[in-house]
C-alpha cells in the first residue's frame, strides 16, 4: 500500500488527535491504542523507539496511575475518596491508553519522516517558518542530546564521580548530569536556529516546491476525518464504559 506524503501525515495527526482527546469510551480507546502500537511495530525505523517508550515511560506511568486512582484515591476526579474503586481504575485506564494511542500515532507518522521531508511538509501546510524551525530543532536535538549525555557520563566516570553501568549511581547524579545537558541543549538549539535562518535553509527550492496531493493522501486524510468524527460521536452518545 502506498504510504502518505509528509504533509498528509501531519494533517492526519492534526485531525486524529482531537478525536483521541475527546473520546471517553474505554473499549474504543483500547482499540485505538492497540492499532497505534501495531502500526509502530510494523515500521522498522519506529519499532525500537516505540518499545523503549512503552517499557521505560508508559508502563511505569500507567502502573503509577492505577495505584493512585485505583488504590490510593479509590475514585475518579470529582468523587469523594474511596467511593468507587472500579471507576478510579477505569479513569486510569482511559488516561494511560489514550496516552499510548496518541504517542503511537505521533511516532508512526512523524518518526518515519526525514527532517527535509518534515520541513517540506510543514511549509506545504502553510506553517510559519519560525514554528517550522522549532519543530525541526526538536527532531534534530534528540540524537544530539543522546550523544552529549554519553559524553557527560563518560567524563563523570573518568573523574571518579560515578561508577560505570550503575543505575543507582546514575540516579544519584541525575541533577548534576542534567544541568549541563539542559544548558547545552538550549545553547545548541538557539545557535542552530540562527544558523538555519541566516543560511535560508527553509527557503530552498526543494522545500518550497509544491507537490499536488495523491489519491493515497486523500484516502488517509478522509480516514483520519472519519476516525475523529467517530470518536466525537462516541464521546457524545456513549457512557465511559
Amino acid at each position: 500500500m502506498v504510504a502518505p506524503s509528509p504533509p498528509a501525515r501531519l494533517l492526519c495527526v492534526a485531525i486524529a488527535i482531537p478525536g483521541l482527546i475527546a473520546i471517553n469510551h474505554l473499549p474504543s480507546i483500547a482499540i485505538a491504542a492497540v492499532l497505534a502500537s501495531i502500526l509502530c511495530l510494523a515500521l522498522p525505523g519506529v519499532r525500537g523507539r516505540h518499545m523503549k517508550f512503552v517499557l521505560w515511560i508508559w508502563a511505569p506511568l500507567a502502573a503509577w496511575m492505577f495505584i493512585v486512582w485505583g488504590l490510593v484515591v479509590g475514585a475518579p476526579p470529582g468523587l469523594a475518596l474511596h467511593t468507587s474503586t472500579v471507576e478510579g481504575v477505569a479513569y486510569a485506564a482511559r488516561i494511560s491508553l489514550r496516552l499510548l494511542a496518541m504517542v503511537g500515532l505521533l511516532q508512526s507518522c512523524l518518526l518515519s519522516i526525514k527532517p527535509e521531508q518534515l520541513a517540506a511538509g510543514l511549509l506545504s501546510l502553510r506553517i510559519p517558518r519560525h514554528l517550522a524551525l522549532v519543530v525541526l530543532n526538536v527532531f534534530v536535538l534528540g540524537p544530539e542530546i543522546s550523544n552529549r549525555l554519553d559524553q557527560v557520563l563518560t567524563a563523570r566516570i573518568a573523574r571518579g564521580l560515578m561508577r560505570r553501568n550503575s543505575r543507582v549511581s546514575a540516579v544519584r547524579n541525575a541533577a548534576s548530569t542534567m544541568v549541563p545537558l539542559v544548558a547545552w541543549g538550549f545553547r545548541s538549539a538557539h545557535a542552530r536556529a540562527e544558523n538555519w535562518q541566516q543560511r535560508g535553509i527553509l527557503l530552498s527550492p526543494q522545500l518550497t516546491a509544491s507537490v499536488p496531493p495523491s489519491i493515497a493522501d486523500w484516502f488517509y486524510v478522509v480516514a483520519a476525518v472519519c476516525f475523529s468524527a467517530t470518536c466525537l460521536f462516541l464521546a457524545k452518545g456513549h457512557q465511559p464504559w
